[in-house]
């Protein structure tokens, strides 16, 4: 429900149940947020999640009418701490290389996965330097 919910998908009256419930509202967003907030504790999946929704951003999501020609966008991920990132791009790249569609629309992959698409991924932390850069889209894990 919570991936719904973001990202304003259709859910069944079980997972609307399930929503009202934990979210205090009467209608579901019907369409993406532009920005949401989660309270997670320790193991409660952040890493996982976070690369599952930058890679669904990344992949699927339309950015060409934002962008320069020859520009790409940047799907960052920023962890707590560079052991955290490293984990968080071992999600994304197990995400990617296991799903063969995915894999299809790698360009190339070195410390950072390009898309065939004109999108990329980066992950970093907290000390990681972001001055002058322009993000399409963010995730941090705290």
């Amino acid at each position: 429900m919570l991936l719904a919910g973001l990202f304003g998908l259709p859910m069944t009256l079980g997972q609307l149940e399930i929503y009202k419930r934990h979210t205090n509202r009467d209608t579901p967003p019907v369409q993406t947020v532009r920005e949401g907030w989660l309270v997670v504790g320790r193991r409660g999946g952040k890493s996982l999640i976070s690369a599952l929704v930058a890679v669904y951003l990344a992949c699927f999501s339309e950015y060409s009418k934002a962008l320069a020609p020859g520009e790409r966008a940047t799907v960052m991920v920023i962890a707590a701490d560079r052991k955290q990132a490293r984990v968080v791009f071992r999600y994304i790249s197990g995400l990617i290389e296991g799903v063969p569609m995915l894999a299809a629309m790698v360009n190339q992959q070195t410390k950072e996965f390009s898309l065939v698409r004109g999108c990329y991924f980066e992950s970093g932390h907290n000390l990681f330097p972001c001055r002058n850069q322009v993000f399409d889209c963010v995730l941090e894990i705290g």
